[in-house]
């Protein structure tokens, strides 16, 4: 079972994890099933870099339309105070 929540916390599918479970069954030297998770967590790896990449490039856009906008709303409080 711990295995099983491993598995699903590094974000294997359930097939995947019995894949991996099976594979021991059938070779007892567990080098097929080291090989598969090697495979698997590699391609896991790829994912979550990319994901990885992907939220700071969305981080690095949010911070900036921010800045942008809080200059903006400075602006828009400066002209209000100087017509007032």
């Amino acid at each position: 079972m711990k295995l099983i929540f491993r598995g699903k916390r590094f974000g294997f599918s359930l097939d995947e994890i019995k894949e991996m479970v099976l594979l021991f069954d059938r070779d007892r030297t567990g080098v097929a099933q080291l090989e598969r998770t090697i495979s698997y967590g590699d391609r896991r790896i790829k994912q979550i870099d990319a994901t990885i990449q992907e939220l700071n490039e969305m981080r690095e856009e949010l911070v900036s339309l921010r800045e942008s906008f809080a200059v903006k709303l400075e602006k828009i409080a400066e002209e209000r105070n100087y017509d007032e």
